[in-house]
């Protein structure tokens, strides 16, 4: 059995999911349809000033609804602000429910390598991380060095912290970023 973890790409200013959002959607509700993933743990939290009563996972979750996913096939986790955090308490979903240890993480094609490399530290080696993405067409060289200095910045984190050990790894998040308000 494949867990798909769909992470989070924003929140509208009209309080729906970013253009971004949508293609990572479109992608994971694919995924299922095509069973290449049995569920799907929807990773985002309440990241929209304008909104703060919504979150990315609650509106995937809307979203793959409508287009025909079962309620029981979605897990939402709704702490998440950013990409470890998505690794965190994604891993904390999976645990708790007992999904197994096969994780396909679902974002975008910029985004897949560095998204990779934080979910393969902070689940650890007795998990087998694979990656799918949605290809995007907007400015890929802005994006490419956002997540560049992004990577960066994590691999400072994250070298702190041993792999696997997701329960640091949430330390140090609520202590060095400061929208987790620690």
């Amino acid at each position: 059995m494949v867990t798909g973890i769909l992470l989070g790409r924003g929140i509208s200013p009209r309080g729906k999911l970013s253009y971004g959002g949508r293609k990572r959607a479109k992608k994971a509700l694919q995924l299922f349809k095509q069973k290449k993933v049995d569920r799907i743990i929807l990773s985002g939290g309440h990241t929209s000033h304008k909104n703060p009563e919504l979150s990315e996972a609650g509106l995937f979750s809307d979203y793959l609804i409508k287009k025909g996913v079962p309620r029981q096939k979605l897990f939402l986790e709704e702490s998440s602000l950013e990409t470890i955090g998505n690794a965190v308490f994604s891993k904390k979903v999976l645990l708790k429910r007992q999904f197994g240890k096969n994780i396909l993480v679902i974002t975008s094609d910029y985004h897949l390598p560095r998204s990779l490399f934080i979910f393969k530290h902070v689940f650890g080696p007795l998990y087998q991380i694979d990656g799918a993405s949605c290809r995007t067409l907007i400015s890929k060289l802005r994006h490419k060095s956002k997540e560049f200095v992004s990577w960066k910045i994590d691999e400072q984190l994250l070298r702190k912290i041993p792999v696997g050990d997701h329960r640091q790894a949430e330390k140090a998040i609520k202590k060095y970023i400061p929208m987790y308000g620690e």
